[in-house]
């Protein structure tokens, strides 16, 4: 077992201080830089209703079947080593846009603590001794982003929202900075150690062609903070879960397009499977560790007695996950809908159906049409700073979320310098959303009643108050009717520090907390016939649905 003083003393060493100063220091002096010379000790305690009226005809041979077990190669094809550093805001900039791989986001404050003993406590799977009778299923959803990551613990028909300040100092405890850093002996923190290795850009990786290194710096950190959210439910809540045993599963979020592809999808319950039982083990999280745990799950190894196994694990579609809460509000409407998600790295656009199938009932959300585009919060940072002139190289993650005439003002340009450029940006993106809406109707799904009423939609994400997004839309707007719809906030969910008006912020890890098979079944693009019109023919929509 690791000894965890002597690894408080190595934390100490990276930081810069003794590890007795550091134990003496509660908060940082006054007027000083905010660095890691800070300590946080804590001690560690022992169906809503649905509105349904039409039920969408989908297909019985549109079910997806569910893999017995991974069939994953031991490298993704076309991956390729790489001595890329592992840090960066994107690899794929803007099309047209600058390449501009210079410059990075940091996240200030997000230093680690240095009371590690979390570590210990969540390696396990469990809190105090096992009552008979005393049985829960526990899930985990883990919203893993570009920028932040979310997550959410759903245990005894509840929902938690995981506060990561007991891990590093940050702004928003429910917003974790997807960032962690490695100490000169090879032990994995979360956060930023300073003179430490620090990896980034975990999610964007993930996305293209990933390498070797991509993949264990994504089990790094999934085993991170998955072993976080069970120390934080077994302390923060341990009255919820003591004394049951708890049968886990662990769901990750994709945007659409790439859930659509399997190799994609496998790829993700793969790292997160892994990062899972890496997580599970006793000791600190190393690189040699990760690339152990990950061996054993794409060679198929036979899972160890206790170990969360291979159909526990899945990979949703971050929209379905999303958009769980407004599907259990009285605010659900069947039909066409509309989601962009603005992130850090991407812009998620996304059609589908809300419905149910014609002859079991179950809830089902139909992919029509989707894409996700490079065109994040992180990106329009960028193109901003090459319109600008801008020569800093490091950039504050708060300076993401101004807008336009805010970022002139603070960043001492002449008002209206970025008007053009970031015109230009806005129109990429409605372009994006029109090219989606337009396929939709003419390839996809022409005889929605939602083209003529109006088409409800979803604007979420940490960007999605941005004005270059809104720009977007507003564009959108004069090409076509629609219907901005708002995250209903459960009455199931410990929100803790979270304000309601910031559900939207961690609404796709609440959906994913729950069990996959409680959330509604989503059907791939090739999986859902078109409901177009033939040639010179008259077709009602409602010969699609079966009125109840």
């Amino acid at each position: 077992m690791i000894d965890w003083k002597q690894a408080l003393k190595k934390i100490a060493k990276a930081i810069g201080i003794s590890s007795k100063a550091a134990e003496e220091k509660r908060s940082p002096e006054p007027n000083r830089p905010q660095v890691l010379n800070i300590t946080r000790t804590s001690t560690l305690p022992p169906d809503s209703s649905k509105a349904r009226s039409d039920v969408f005809h989908a297909s019985k041979q549109a079910v997806k079947p569910t893999p017995q077990a991974p069939s994953i190669p031991n490298q993704r094809v076309g991956a390729s080593p790489t001595n890329a550093p592992a840090t960066g805001i994107s690899k794929t900039p803007v099309s047209s846009g600058p390449v501009m791989t210079e410059h990075r986001i940091k996240h200030p404050g997000c230093e680690t603590f240095q009371d590690q003993s979390w570590q210990q406590f969540g390696s396990q799977t469990k809190v105090g001794n096992v009552r008979p009778g005393l049985r829960s299923m526990c899930t985990v959803g883990l919203d893993f982003g570009t920028a932040f990551t979310k997550a959410c613990v759903q245990v005894r028909n509840s929902s938690y929202v995981v506060h990561w300040d007991r891990a590093v100092r940050i702004a928003s405890p429910f917003l974790l900075p997807s960032v962690f850093s490695t100490l000169s002996d090879g032990t994995c923190v979360l956060g930023n150690v300073q003179g430490a290795r620090q990896f980034t850009d975990l999610k964007m990786a993930l996305l293209g062609t990933p390498t070797e290194e991509d993949k264990l710096n994504a089990t790094i950190f999934i085993a991170l903070t998955s072993r976080y959210a069970r120390s934080w439910l077994f302390s923060e809540h341990r009255k919820v879960v003591e004394g049951y045993q708890l049968d886990w599963a662990l769901n990750v979020g994709l945007p659409a397009s790439s859930w659509d592809d399997e190799v994609t999808r496998t790829l993700y319950r793969s790292l997160a499977l892994a990062g899972w039982r890496l997580g599970c083990t006793a000791g600190p999280i190393t690189f040699s560790g990760a690339k152990d745990a990950l061996l054993s799950v794409e060679s198929r190894a036979p899972s160890s007695p206790g170990q969360l196994v291979w159909d526990m694990v899945e990979a949703i579609p971050e929209f379905a996950a999303q958009i769980h809460s407004y599907r259990c509000s009285a605010q659900r409407q069947r039909d066409l809908h509309l989601l962009v998600d603005v992130g850090a790295g991407t812009v998620d656009i996304v059609t589908f159906h809300v419905g149910d199938e014609i002859d079991t009932e179950t809830p089902v959300n139909c992919i029509m049409e989707s894409t996700v585009q490079n065109w994040g919060t992180h990106v329009l940072l960028r193109q901003r700073a090459h319109a600008g002139s801008l020569a800093s190289r490091v950039w504050d993650d708060a300076a993401t979320t101004l807008s336009r005439s805010d970022f002139e003002i603070h960043y001492s340009l002449q008002k209206g310098a970025l008007v053009q450029s970031q015109g230009e940006f806005s129109e990429r993106i409605d372009r994006a959303i029109r090219k989606v809406l337009l396929t939709t109707q003419r390839e996809r799904y022409a005889t929605s009643p939602a083209w003529t009423s109006g088409i409800p939609f979803f604007l979420t994400g940490g960007g999605r108050t941005v004005d270059a997004y809104r720009e977007a839309i507003a564009g959108t707007q004069g090409f076509r009717k629609l219907i901005e719809m708002s995250m209903p906030v459960p009455t199931d969910t410990a929100l803790g520090k979270l304000g309601r008006g910031e559900f939207h912020r961690i609404s796709v890890a609440h959906g994913l907390s729950f069990p996959a098979m409680n959330l509604a079944k989503t059907l791939g693009k090739d999986e859902v016939p078109p409901l177009t019109l033939p040639k010179r023919h008259r077709e009602d929509y409602r010969d699609s649905y079966i009125e109840k």
